[in-house]
């Protein structure tokens, strides 16, 4: 296990050796259980490739015995004889390595079976002893035909929770495929569940959309705004930015754009409508002149500092992590860009159905008509009451939120700055990745400890 620091035990210990032996053979039977084990005509399934093998190999009559009759010829003086061999065969093969070939020039010192990926990186080093990582190959049914490779390894897959993973104190074992199937399959599955997650997510951010316009037109145009953002990004991603390699990190963009976009369409809206109960006796031209110069205004604030906040992030090396940030950098550019072409015609015409008296479900809904009154005069403190009651919903959150925070805001600089001062003394304890490979399950899950521990071997170093 990882957890113990400091190397008191090894692979090659007795009781560590029973616990691999008893793992490999439950494993094994399951495995042929459901037929997807190879092996040669029969019956019989073929031994996994392990320390176990090599060991048989070494006892006289060993392939023949049990996992106790093994450890019991396994006595103190085979079990040094055993790792000084192995110490002194992956010396000899760390000198012989051949990088340009490829291949090992001298193995006289190595026992049958043995392979590079039984072993780790830091066994024989200076002496060392202790073996951490190894692995056991297991021959599985497979016949070089894609689609029913596929469905046998669908099928293991589906008995992964029954693999023997051994007590989990002195061994723990993960199961994955050399191609990291069983890896790809599970995200495959997540991937799919989320869907649902992010659809309702979506769903969620069009119906606010459309509760706070009160107008299936202008919810239509921001959905459009956003969906239209997404290719366009795209096109300068791909086409003008010459950025070829797309990453699972870049689909988390269409949530980002979806949540943009919404914000945007809000304050364009507002500040149509409160420019309109300021004037409610101007002309459409009018109102345009007031509303989108000040909406126009205040998205290009929010956007340019996003944007700026992502492109930024340019500067990581990591290839995953620079698309990311040059895909939605573009994406809330173009989702304002769409929002003056699309939602501010959009409001103009919104604006000039309503002054014709439009019933329209679809233009607006759930909305009381003006009413004027007969005698064409108003009391000018009512006027003022009125006008005030009329503002929307969001506008007087808003003016609340502002006196809030004015009122505070000696306390609210104060634990801004205390927050920045704890967020850099942190960000000088992160450490850059070790590859630029993307992981999507956390490092704890045991399809990820396959991976890791793989990377431990001698056969990946």
């Amino acid at each position: 296990p990882e957890n113990d620091a400091v190397p008191t035990i090894s692979a090659l210990d007795k009781k560590v050796l029973l616990e691999i032996c008893v793992a490999e053979t439950n494993s094994l039977k399951l495995l042929k259980d459901e037929g997807a084990c190879g092996g040669c005509d029969g019956d019989a399934c073929l031994p996994p490739h392990s320390l176990l093998l090599v060991l048989r190999g070494e006892i006289s009559g060993g392939f023949d015995m049990s996992c106790a009759e093994l450890m019991n010829a396994y006595t103190s003086d085979v079990q040094s004889q055993f790792t000084q061999k192995l110490v002194t065969c992956t010396n000899q093969m760390r000198d012989t390595w051949d990088p340009n070939a490829q291949v090992f020039d001298d193995l006289s010192s190595c026992p049958d079976y043995f392979m590079v990926n039984l072993i780790d990186a830091n066994f024989g080093v200076n002496g060392n002893t202790k073996l951490r990582y190894t692995s056991s190959y297991f021959h599985t049914a497979m016949i070089g035909d894609a689609d029913a490779d596929d469905e046998m390894t669908k099928k293991i897959f589906e008995k992964f929770d029954d693999f023997d993973q051994a007590d989990g104190i002195n061994v723990l074992g993960a199961y994955d495929t050399v191609f990291e199937s069983f890896n790809t399959i599970y995200v495959d599955e997540l991937v799919t569940s989320d869907m649902t997650l992010a659809v309702a997510s979506l769903t969620v951010t069009f119906i606010a959309m459309a509760i706070h316009t009160k107008s299936m037109w202008l919810t239509l145009m921001g959905i459009f705004q956003i969906l239209y953002a997404i290719p366009l990004a795209y096109f300068v991603y791909t086409f003008i930015a010459q950025l070829n390699f797309f990453p699972f990190l870049n689909f988390l963009g269409v949530f980002v754009s979806a949540a943009l976009g919404a914000d945007d369409l809000f304050v364009a809206v507002d500040k149509w409508k409160n420019a309109r109960l300021a004037n409610p006796d101007g002309t459409v031209e009018d109102i345009a002149e007031i509303a989108l110069p000040d909406a126009a205004g205040a998205m290009l604030l929010t956007t340019s500092t996003t944007a700026v906040a992502f492109f930024a992030t340019c500067i990581c090396p990591v290839p995953p992590i620079l698309c990311f940030a040059v895909f939605l950098g573009l994406m809330i550019v173009f989702n304002y860009v769409m929002n003056v072409l699309l939602v501010f015609p959009a409001l103009c015409l919104y604006d000039t159905w309503i002054q014709r008296g439009s019933t329209n479900c679809l233009v607006v809904f759930c909305s009381k008509k003006n009413k004027k009154e007969n005698d064409g005069e108003e009391d000018v403190e009512e006027s003022s009451n009125e006008k005030k009651s009329e503002l929307s919903l969001i506008h007087r959150i808003m003016t609340s939120h502002y006196n809030l925070i004015h009122r505070f805001r000696w306390a609210v600089l104060a634990i801004c700055v205390v927050a920045t001062i704890v967020c850099i003394y942190f960000a000088q304890t992160l450490t850059l990745p070790e590859t630029t490979e993307v992981r999507l399950l956390p490092e704890s899950h045991p399809l990820e400890f396959h991976f890791i521990w793989n990377n431990y071997l001698l056969a990946t170093t």
